[in-house]
């Protein structure tokens, strides 16, 4: 469902829908992996996690899965990688296939949640109103739940609202 989403908003934006299915095979295939794993397999590669990255072990599986994807698969594409590393939070000055990923990841079809299809009929329709839609939506549920937000989150939040410039 994530797939058929992000290539139905790949082919309205202008985007390389074969891009966009690598990256969404991507970005939950290490999800499955428990954090010590995770944890590992990041050394491995030396890639470092960000303070608010780095308190949340839900959020590690993009992180690892996109080191992975670029040091054991060869994936060089860097807006392929930068989308998997990103699609849980998000971050400003996200390129088209990381909105769509981001997007997809949270509005596909199947969605248990009222708020994916609305999510999703907004992002068929423009990209940018679906974003500010799912961003505000994520925000909103992290502070109901009393959970950490990402940094970078609220400053997807502040680009795309228009709060910053």
């Amino acid at each position: 469902a994530v797939a058929r989403l992000a290539g139905a908003l790949a082919r309205r934006n202008g985007e390389d829908p074969e891009r966009v299915e690598v990256a969404v095979f991507l970005h939950d295939w290490l999800k499955p992996l428990p954090p010590a794993r995770l944890r590992r397999l990041l050394s491995r590669y030396h890639e470092p996690l960000d303070a608010d990255t780095e308190r949340v072990p839900e959020l590690w599986h993009g992180p690892a899965a996109a080191a992975f994807a670029r040091h054991s698969l060869g994936i060089r594409d860097a807006g392929v990688l930068d989308a998997v590393r990103w699609h849980s939070t998000g971050r400003p000055g996200f390129p088209v296939i990381g909105r769509i990923l981001f997007l997809a990841d949270f509005c596909a079809e199947g969605r248990e949640f009222p708020e994916a299809r609305r999510g999703r009929e907004l992002a068929l329709a423009s990209l940018s109103r679906g974003l500010r839609y799912v961003i505000a939506c994520k925000l909103a549920w992290l502070h109901a739940q009393r959970l950490p937000v990402h940094r970078a989150s609220l400053a997807l939040w502040g680009e795309v609202a228009g709060l910053h410039g």
